[in-house]
């Protein structure tokens, strides 16, 4: 199995690149902003997953380990994710999809291509707790959602605030405030 290879890129396909290692030529699947930033003849190293099927020898390619185990966790944990949509998901920033299953955050899933409602929703039951932050990472979601939490957000969806100024300006709370119909009055002064 090829786990790391490292070449200057020959050729840029559709969802490829021709990494060429010593006189051999790898196609290495890559997601498509990656694709966008490889540049011919320049040198590049992947962490390469290599996905073998009685018809395919497949070759996966990502820039860090990080991203690499989280597509192997992915794959391996999620009914109906396999290599090719897994590299779809990881065509979103490592951060971001991490934060988008912590916080239980359907709707961000399914704007992936490929991803609909029960496979964002597999994503998240099955891979809410396998979700490791390094030290220094930063997720673009929190993780505190309660159920209380996730009824203000709906409500608030609902009046057509965004989720983003929802949770910038919810942040600002009070802590003494802890009824939900509270929190909502303190967001519509405050929003």
């Amino acid at each position: 199995m090829l786990s790391y290879l490292r070449g200057q890129i020959l050729a840029k396909l559709e969802k490829s690149v021709t990494l060429l290692v010593g006189d051999v030529g790898y196609e290495v699947t890559i997601s498509a902003p990656l694709l966008e930033k490889m540049e011919l003849g320049t040198p590049k190293e992947f962490f390469i997953h290599t996905h073998v099927r009685e018809d395919a020898l497949s070759l996966f390619g990502f820039e860090t380990m990080a991203e690499l185990k989280f597509f192997k966790k992915i794959i391996a944990s999620v009914p109906g994710i396999g290599p090719k949509l897994g590299m779809d998901i990881m065509g979103i920033p490592l951060e971001k999809i991490k934060g988008a299953i912590l916080n239980k955050d359907i709707a961000a899933l399914q704007g992936i291509s490929g991803v609909g409602k029960k496979i964002a929703e597999r994503l998240v039951i099955e891979m809410r707790n396998k979700i490791e932050v390094g030290e220094g990472e930063s997720l673009e979601y929190e993780s505190s959602d309660t159920h209380e939490n996730e009824e203000i957000m709906t409500a608030l969806l609902g009046l057509g605030y965004k989720r983003n100024h929802i949770r910038e300006t919810l942040k600002k709370q009070p802590e003494h405030l802890k009824k939900t119909e509270d929190i909502i009055r303190f967001f519509l002064q405050n929003a």
